[in-house]
């Protein structure tokens, strides 16, 4: 039997998604991408598109300091993004990152990068004299400390569902 369960306000995981081998399941998760992609907030598109572009260079040569499991990170690390962050700007690091970037109002800023392990790396500047920094771990939901860092950029409320 293949299953899938989706979450409410994290869209699909693609791990659940890509984890059967049967023929059965290769099926499901081909039907699943396609009707999932069609509820896809539409300014997520862009990022997801990037990342699809950046995955393309990577199998070619093109890119050589990426690896593809980042590439796969970084596309589950923005589908587990919650509706009410806003879409962030894709880039790549010197050392084969990809990183998330945010801008706010009045300077404000936040970055993550991610790595081919599922580590972020994060930093912001909130005010003149408000700034944050750290590292957590990515396993299929953002950290609460992310969260929390977007939602002070964007001046919002971390839902609360998500800061339970």
């Amino acid at each position: 039997m293949t299953t899938m369960a989706l979450r409410p306000n994290y869209g699909i995981n693609p791990r659940w998604v890509d984890a059967g081998t049967s023929p059965e399941a290769v099926s499901v998760a081909k039907l699943t991408r396609t009707a999932v992609s069609s509820l896809q907030r539409v300014d997520q598109r862009l990022p997801l598109d990037e990342l699809d572009a950046l995955q393309d260079e990577v199998r070619s040569g093109i890119t050589d300091n990426v690896e593809q499991e980042t590439v796969g990170v970084g596309r589950l690390f923005l589908l587990a993004l919650p509706n009410w962050v806003p879409t962030p700007e894709v880039a790549v690091d010197p050392d084969g990152e990809i990183s998330f970037d945010w801008f706010g109002k009045r300077g404000k800023n936040f970055s993550v990068s991610i790595r081919f392990d599922g580590r972020l790396s994060f930093a912001g500047q909130f005010g003149p004299k408000v700034s944050l920094h750290g590292t957590e771990e990515f396993v299929d939901s953002i950290p609460k400390s992310v969260l929390s860092a977007i939602a002070q950029l964007v001046d919002e409320p971390v839902p609360r569902e998500e800061a339970a």
